[in-house]
Parts: structure tokens; C-alpha cells; sequence
């Protein structure tokens, strides 16, 4: 009570003053001005009449007043506390909304992190094995160099030989460009597996993506839903509310009838309210309670319906009711 009261000062303190002057008002009399007294001469027959301020039934109607203020003031304070309650339960779920979307985003960049670690990791092995091929390269270079001095030598020595030098060069020649040509297929199909997974994880992360706004989509696509069901159950409570106005102005209760009963009406009705047929679905065990709740409906015609078509159709083309007197 005491946070109402600070968070609504103003409203608070108009409303006290307003009570203190209705108290005021209602206790305070002004002294009555003087009357000069008059000399009255009664004649025989004649009668003094007399009136008096009944302050019991004043007192009773500012009591009613005040009574009647309090509850008014009650209601209000009910009022802004489920208002008040409402907020806090929106702003909840928002709450909830941002932390969930905050920790998909933590989940989201742990995820990206992971797979930058991984194509790093997949670079440096790459490079170590480039590394390592250029070295491989450069000793079979130095070897092969090596082995033309000596055929070179071996060519100067004897002329014989140098045939069969040649032979066994260009053999080892075949042999290295054999490994190079081993080596380059084995690089072409590392680098082909290296670009597939690559494809593979950006379209991971596409339908991820993907996967994300559709989820979004169909949270907001609910939330809309969610607020038209609301609205659509408020638009159908107040017409439901005057249509059973209405009926009531109209009832009738029969002279037999003198306990309270019960029955269900299904009612069809036009596009305007226009009621086209009336039907007893469950009676209420008096006929003359039936016809009279019968003549009810027919005598509220057109009943008040919303202008919406779709909403008509849905709740009010054909409506039934619960009608108890």
C-alpha cells in the first residue's frame, strides 16, 4: 500500500482533498441571520404546521456517499494493481526473450570460434606440409646434382660408360618426375577435400542461419496470433455481453413461473443482427419459462453484432447461450 501511495502521490493527495472537502461540505452549516421576531395572531380554527430536518436521513446519505466513494476507490486501486501486474508480467517475458536470444548468441560465436580454430589448425598443416615438400624437393635436387657429377666424372673416365650413365639418368629422371607428378595429384586432392569441407561447414552455417530466422519467424507469426486471439476473445465477450443486455430488457417472466430456471438457446442471426430462428437446444423443464426466453430473443431484434464479417461468422451466425432467470 505504502508503494502505491509513493508511486501515485499526486493522484493520492488530489484524492484526500477532495474527501476533506466533501466532509467539510457535508458537517459544515453556516450560523442562521437573525429573524426579527413577529408577533402572529392565531384566530380560533386556526393550525400551526411544522416541518423538521429529518438528521438521521442525512446522515444515512452522506454515509451511503461515503460508502459508495471508498468502493469506487477500491475498485480503481484493483484496477491499477492487475494493470501494474500485467507490465510486470510483460516485462518478464521480455527478459526471458533477451536472455535466451543472448545466450543463442554466445552459443553462436563459441561455435564460429571453434570452427576459425579448426581452419587455422588446418592452415598450419597445410603450410607444414608445403614446408616439408619444398625440403624433400630441394634434397632430391641437391641428390640429383650429386649424381650428375659423378656420371659427369664417371663420363670423363670412360666414354664406354657414359651410355649406360645417360640410361640411369634419365630412368631416375622418369622416377623423380613420376614423384612429383604422385606429389602434385596428392596435393590437388588435399586442397580438393580441403575446399569440400569448407563448402560443407559454410553450408552448415547457411542452414543454421537459416534455421534461426525461420525460428524467429514463427515465434513472431505466434505472438501476432496470440494477440489476435485475445482481441478477437474481448470483441466477442462485450458483444456477449450486450446481447444478453438486450435480451433482458425484453424478458418477461410468466405468472407460473416462480423459481429460478435455467435453459440453452441457439440462436441464428443475419450479417445485421437480425435474428432468423430461435431453438430450445436444452429446456429447462418449463415450457412457459421456454417460449417466454424464446419471445425474449425475438423481441431484441436486430441484437448488436460486430461489424467484422469473419468474427461474425466464426462466433455469432450461430450463437448459443445459457439463458437463466
Amino acid at each position: 500500500m505504502l508503494a502505491l501511495i509513493k508511486k501515485y502521490k499526486l493522484p493520492f493527495s488530489l484524492a484526500l482533498g477532495f474527501h476533506l472537502l466533501l466532509m467539510i461540505g457535508l458537517f459544515y452549516r453556516p450560523a442562521p441571520e437573525p429573524v426579527q421576531s413577529k408577533k402572529i395572531v392565531l384566530e380560533p380554527g386556526d393550525v400551526i404546521k411544522t416541518s423538521t430536518i429529518d438528521t438521521e436521513q442525512l446522515l444515512k446519505k452522506r454515509d451511503e456517499k461515503l460508502k459508495q466513494q471508498q468502493l469506487e476507490d477500491r475498485k480503481k486501486r484493483e484496477q491499477e494493481a492487475r494493470r501494474q501486474a500485467e507490465i510486470r508480467k510483460k516485462q518478464e517475458e521480455k527478459r526471458r526473450a533477451a536472455e535466451q536470444k543472448r545466450q543463442q548468441e554466445i552459443a553462436r560465436k563459441r561455435e564460429q570460434e571453434k570452427k576459425a580454430a579448426a581452419e587455422k589448425a588446418h592452415r598450419e598443416e597445410q603450410q607444414k606440409k608445403q614446408a616439408e615438400e619444398a625440403k624433400r624437393q630441394a634434397e632430391l635436387k641437391k641428390k640429383q646434382e650429386e649424381r650428375l657429377k659423378a656420371a659427369e666424372k664417371k663420363r670423363q673416365e670412360a666414354e664406354k660408360k657414359r651410355q649406360e650413365i645417360e640410361k640411369k639418368r634419365k630412368q631416375e629422371e622418369q622416377r623423380i618426375a613420376e614423384e612429383k607428378r604422385k606429389a602434385e595429384e596428392k596435393r590437388k586432392a588435399e586442397e580438393a577435400e580441403r575446399k569440400r569441407r569448407e563448402k560443407e561447414a559454410a553450408e552448415r552455417r547457411r542452414k543454421e542461419e537459416e534455421a534461426r530466422r525461420q525460428a524467429e519467424m514463427e515465434a513472431e507469426q505466434a505472438e501476432l496470433a496470440a494477440a489476435q486471439v485475445r482481441r478477437e476473445k474481448g470483441i466477442v465477450n462485450r458483444y456477449a455481453k450486450l446481447i444478453e443486455n438486450k435480451i433482458s430488457r425484453y424478458w418477461r417472466r410468466p405468472s407460473s413461473v416462480t423459481e429460478k430456471l435455467k435453459c440453452t438457446l441457439n440462436i441464428r442471426m443475419t450479417p445485421e443482427g437480425d435474428v432468423v430462428a430461435v431453438k430450445v437446444v436444452v429446456s429447462s423443464g418449463n415450457i412457459a419459462f421456454d417460449q417466454a426466453a424464446e419471445k425474449a430473443v425475438n423481441g431484441a431484434s436486430p441484437l448488436p453484432v460486430p461489424t467484422e464479417r469473419k468474427l461474425f461468422e466464426k462466433n455469432f451466425r450461430s450463437l448459443t447461450i445459457n439463458y437463466e432467470k
